[in-house]
């Protein structure tokens, strides 16, 4: 045989002595904007504060900082025609192949000579990064200032193989055009 447990009596719940208010459509309170903002005013006005310092100093970080011109060329590795009258060109099967095309045309497209043309070319010297970085007083185009420009075209200038395609880059940038 089982015993029932007696019955708890419920537990009284403090009464309130406010009378309740009706739930009426209307009633409610509503809320004033204006007094929002002045109760949160300091805040509001300290963010903008603070957001327009923030944003001042990131603007002057980065304008000496990062680069503000950058190019990027795309170059793609075809394969050859293997008969003089195809209509189309053969397609390179093999990685190790295409790899070893592209090194051999990232090496030529930074090398010294080819750099060198590129520069004395009349609309590089023309342009605001060679006068305001090489161009002396003297004539325009002098060895001097080429070789200094060769000199960091090698440094500015990358090359790179996308990995798994028939593709690769040559980059560049600077903080003047």
């Amino acid at each position: 045989m089982t015993t029932a447990t007696p019955p708890r009596p419920p537990v009284p719940r403090p009464t309130d002595a406010r009378p309740r208010t009706s739930a009426v459509p209307g009633t409610a309170r509503t809320l004033d904007p204006f007094r929002i903002l002045r109760r949160h005013l300091l805040l509001i006005l300290s963010s903008i504060f603070t957001g327009v310092v923030l944003g001042f100093v990131a603007f002057v970080l980065f304008y000496f900082l990062l680069p503000r011109y950058s190019a990027v060329v795309v170059f793609e590795i075809r394969g050859s025609l293997d008969e003089g009258f195809d209509p189309t060109v053969g397609d390179i099967e093999r990685q190790d192949v295409v790899t070893r095309l592209a090194a051999t045309e990232m090496f030529l497209l930074v090398s010294r000579p080819v750099l060198e043309a590129a520069v004395k070319q009349p609309d590089v010297l023309q342009t605001k990064w060679y006068r305001e970085n090489f161009a002396g007083d003297l004539d325009v185009g002098e060895l001097d200032e080429i070789d200094e420009a060769v000199d960091e075209l090698e440094e500015d200038l990358r090359a790179r193989l996308i990995a798994g395609s028939n593709l690769f880059t040559l980059g560049w940038s600077n903080g003047t055009a």
